[in-house]
């Protein structure tokens, strides 16, 4: 066996534990919840989710990032 005394090998990065599967809310439960909080029908909050899924898709195809204001942002990156 070889040892090493160099100073960055007792840096070496600890290995990422898995994270737990999380049930994430689904769009039928996300148009539920919207519709109860702003008064709004059920199908038109589908309409405005499916609206927005589209922008979305088109933003990150054609400049590859796109946010949402107070929520989050999303990137593509290339591995």
């Amino acid at each position: 066996q070889i040892a090493c005394s160099l100073p960055f090998a007792a840096m070496a990065p600890k290995a990422m534990k898995a994270m737990k599967a999380v049930k994430s809310v689904s769009k039928t439960g996300l148009a539920e919840a919207v519709a109860m909080a702003t008064e709004l029908k059920k199908s038109d909050v589908m309409k405005i989710l499916t609206s927005l899924a589209e922008v979305v898709q088109k933003e990150i195809k054609k400049t590859g990032k796109v946010t949402l204001p107070g929520m989050c942002m999303v990137k593509t990156r290339v591995k």
